[in-house]
């Protein structure tokens, strides 16, 4: 959400809340709670938000009960405008394992309104001439790149420590690209989220796969009929149209893969490209692979990393060549410098990128 307000303004208030669950904004928590409140309160996992003004993030907002206000100073000292922009940091669904056993995950938010007071509403700055959606998993989410450094084979402690406050997805590659690009952006990404196959072990908040969730969530009109499955029509989509679709996805597929199933792996990311090209026919769609020479979230050695890139790259170019479009290209990606499972810096918690 990006606006921009007059010089006058004194204060920015943002009413927001949880879907279906009433969740607002708060930033701290009363010393006035009893444990037992305290305690509920910590099994809910909270979404996060950052506050930019002109730029430079002022504060990041936490979650809470109710659907609340939350009092925003956004008046730079001397300017004569600013542009305020709320950026979610939280995926949808995200929670520690504990948290999710007591239903304690993270619901998407509805924006009732923004408030300006002693201000004026100047306008919405213009949205960037280039638009890209990316799609993919727990890289792609910035699952934990703000937490502890945390490399190789996550161990349990890990798995119970991770915290949704430590990921924040304006920190991850995709913002990192967009803003490079000068581009606007939507991310479809969804932790422990397969083509096929979810991670294991309770790694996924849903039993459903990138090729059931894509559709329900596309940048669309606010008000538009129709889910983008049964309805995919002018009025749904044309709202916001990416000039390009990267998708990144399939390591938490590759924890159930194996030379037999190398087919049925194959089959469904065509399955996926096919659905993509159904929803955004105008859009090009560049599917990304992980090269063997870097290393991935969760990957323990050169040797697994190397598999894995391998397996990767053989499904996707099967299922791109099979799509038969020419405007679904693949590209092998190597960072540089590359990412290194033996540098503490490059990593975040539970054996993911750091920002």
């Amino acid at each position: 959400l990006r606006m921009t307000v007059g010089c006058n303004l004194v204060a920015v208030w943002l009413l927001v809340s949880l879907v279906p669950d009433s969740i607002g904004l708060r930033r701290v928590l009363s010393s006035q709670r009893l444990p037992a409140e305290l305690l509920c309160e910590w099994m809910l996992a909270s979404n996060y938000f950052n506050v930019v003004v002109n730029g430079r993030r002022v504060a990041v907002l936490k979650g809470s009960q109710g659907v609340m206000d939350y009092w925003i100073d956004a008046c730079p000292v001397g300017a004569p405008r600013a542009v305020v922009e709320f950026q979610k940091r939280t995926e949808a669904r995200i929670s520690t394992p504990l948290q999710a056993f007591f239903g304690g995950v993270t619901k998407p938010v509805m924006l009732h309104g923004v408030l300006v007071e002693n201000g004026d509403l100047v306008d919405t700055p213009a949205a960037p001439m280039r638009s890209i959606e990316f799609i993919g998993d727990s890289e792609t989410a910035g699952f934990g790149n703000c937490g502890p450094s945390e490399p190789g084979t996550p161990g349990w402690k890990a798995c119970f420590t991770v915290n949704p406050a430590d990921q924040d997805a304006f920190q991850a590659w995709p913002a990192c690209v967009a803003e490079k690009l000068q581009a606007d952006l939507s991310i479809i990404a969804w932790s422990g989220m397969g083509v096929l196959w979810n991670a294991p072990m309770g790694g996924c908040t849903t039993r459903h796969t990138m090729i059931d969730v894509y559709g329900h969530v596309l940048a669309c009109e606010a008000d538009a009929p129709g889910d983008g499955r049964e309805s995919p029509g002018v009025s749904t989509l044309d709202a916001w149209i990416p000039d390009i679709i990267v998708l990144y996805i399939g390591g938490n597929d590759w924890y159930s893969f194996s030379e037999a199933r190398e087919g049925e792996l194959s089959a469904a990311c065509r399955e996926l490209l096919l659905r993509i090209r159904s929803l955004r026919p105008q859009a090009t769609i560049l599917v990304l692979c992980a090269s063997g020479e870097s290393f991935c979230a969760c990957m323990g050695s050169r040797e697994e990393q190397m598999r894995f890139a391998a397996d990767m790259e053989r499904c996707w170019r099967r299922a791109v060549a099979e799509a038969s479009d020419a405007r679904i290209h693949l590209e092998i990606v190597l960072p540089s410098p590359i990412i290194d499972v033996t540098d503490p810096s490059d990593w975040g918690q539970m054996a993911h990128w750091s920002a």
